[in-house]
């Protein structure tokens, strides 16, 4: 779960013809890929996934309330939390 793009950002054609391109996912979201089934969470939730056994929080700019809760509920109920 984060506010800026570690899942990276796909190329899109108009944009390459402007001399953008979109930028890969960052090194820790591949290398967790390697070990762990690794899912994105939006920062607009309400409920974070039963199935979801540990949670990393990125740079939580502008999370909403109901997110907050959501983060809040997920922990009471015995997840896991990394926040960075």
């Amino acid at each position: 779960m984060s506010a800026i793009p570690v899942f990276g950002v796909p190329s899109n054609p108009m944009m390459a013809r402007m001399g953008q391109q979109g930028q890969e996912p960052w090194a820790i979201v591949n290398e967790l890929k390697n070990d762990f089934s690794v899912k994105r969470i939006g920062m607009e939730v309400d409920k974070i996934d039963d199935d979801i056994k540990v949670l990393m929080l990125i740079h939580p700019r502008d999370i909403s309330e109901k997110a907050q809760y959501a983060i809040d509920q997920f922990i009471m109920r015995g997840g896991k939390l990394i926040a960075f």
